[in-house]
């Protein structure tokens, strides 16, 4: 399973150009037509892994990770502690 935090510049130019309406990140991500884009990216980068690595289920987050917000170090690396911690319920609803 894999959560992932989206480019929201590029989702939104995707919600512009697909006339998706939305008030904030939150709802963005909520969007079939967000899911259906990001799990084509999934399939799409699936093909390349062997079968081991590949992501069977998702979730959107509705922020971008930044150190400032504490998911990121200063270095760009991923605090998976804080992540875990964060986003437990999403992870738990993954594999249950």
């Amino acid at each position: 399973g894999a959560l992932i935090s989206p480019n929201f510049e590029a989702l939104h130019a995707f919600a512009a150009e697909q006339n998706i309406t939305y008030r904030n990140n939150e709802e963005l991500v909520k969007n079939p037509a967000i899911y259906t884009l990001l799990k084509k990216e999934v399939i799409s980068l699936n093909k390349k892994l062997a079968q081991y690595e590949r992501i069977n289920t998702f979730r959107i987050v509705c922020e971008e990770w930044t150190p400032a917000n504490g998911e990121l170090s200063p270095t760009l690396k991923k605090r998976r502690h804080v992540i875990k911690a964060k986003y437990a319920h999403l992870i738990k609803e993954m594999y249950s």
